[in-house]
């Protein structure tokens, strides 16, 4: 059964997450007009809230909703978009994901 309300797309655009007051690096490998698929080094935990900042100019807050690990090194973490502002919503219209 697809829980997803729009579709996603492979895409790879380096991202910067803010937890707290920490800062690691990320590779956006999908995203929709809902949430993104990150690759990390770091997990994080079930609906932990995470600042998500794209080609160094567009932030967006995001819950994660799942984790998973890929290798000894690195996790892929599904987050959810709450209330994603106008630039990053034109990201996702300019790459044709809606």
């Amino acid at each position: 059964m697809e829980r997803r309300f729009s579709e996603r797309r492979p895409l790879n655009i380096d991202t910067i997450l803010i937890a707290g007051n920490l800062f690691y690096p990320g590779t956006v490998l999908n995203l929709s007009e809902k949430g993104m698929s990150i690759s990390s080094n770091r997990r994080f935990p079930a609906d932990c809230v995470l600042v998500v900042i794209i080609r160094k100019k567009i932030m967006v807050i995001a819950r994660v909703k799942w984790a998973k690990k890929t290798n000894s090194h690195y996790y892929i973490i599904g987050v959810e978009l709450l209330n994603p502002l106008k630039d990053y919503l034109e990201l996702v219209n300019s790459l044709g994901y809606v």
